[in-house]
């Protein structure tokens, strides 16, 4: 899991809206293992029992539920084994622009990058991909 990842705020994000969530201090916690990997790709049907042990983990080791509600311009950096994601959506039609990034070494490509169907554009040492559009 060498990534880190950006979620920088294009607007004032509101609670309700599908802000980002995480477990305060989560990424220090034992790592789950699917099976002999930390990539779920491979024991798919252990998702639920995953986000579980998120949930059970945070009780145990004391990690806070917090949302991210950042002002325009305000940035949050984090490590890759934090326990995040976006909360449920309950103002329907807010938005929550934004721009995240993940940072990695290209031979630590994450497993979601693998068949990507947008162009890159390497650039000297880096590589910059979207998976929404093409950037080559």
């Amino acid at each position: 899991m060498h990534l880190a990842a950006t979620w920088l705020a294009l607007e004032d994000v509101e609670e309700g809206t599908g802000e980002l969530e995480y477990y305060v201090g989560s990424h220090r916690t034992p790592e789950y293992l699917f099976g002999t990997s930390k990539w779920m790709e491979h024991e798919p049907d252990q998702h639920a029992a995953f986000l579980q042990s998120l949930d059970d983990d945070a009780v145990k080791y004391g990690h806070p539920r917090r949302s991210f509600l950042p002002k325009k311009g305000d940035l949050l950096i984090w490590h890759a084994d934090l326990a995040h994601g976006g909360a449920a959506i309950k103002k329907p039609g807010r938005t929550r622009k934004s721009l995240v990034t993940h940072f990695t070494a290209e031979s630590d490509e994450p497993y979601y990058r693998r068949g990507g169907k947008h162009l890159e554009l390497v650039m000297d040492t880096c590589v910059f991909v979207s998976q929404y559009t093409d950037v080559g």
